[in-house]
């Protein structure tokens, strides 16, 4: 089984569900990707996503908010994709 690439500074809003980096998100188009490698962007039609579904706890989430970096006190910052 390949690995897949770990990426600790993305994670689910609500739930910290963390992606492992993969084809998961599905467009309306029907193309299938990693969301995060693309800011949200589908490669395919372009549609920008502003939402992301966690496949962790299935809630919904502006997108930007699943962008996070450490801080010097341990807690999260929250940062823009782009």
């Amino acid at each position: 089984m390949p690995r897949r690439k770990f990426r600790p500074f993305i994670a689910c809003p609500k739930c910290n569900w963390q992606p492992a980096g993969g084809e998961e998100w599905q467009c309306s188009c029907g193309h299938t990707w990693d969301t995060f490698s693309t800011a949200g962007q589908c490669p395919n039609c372009r549609h920008q996503w502003q939402d992301t579904q966690c496949l962790g706890c299935f809630c919904t989430s502006g997108h930007a908010a699943w962008y996070r970096q450490p801080n010097p006190a341990g807690s999260w910052y929250i940062i823009s994709p782009n």
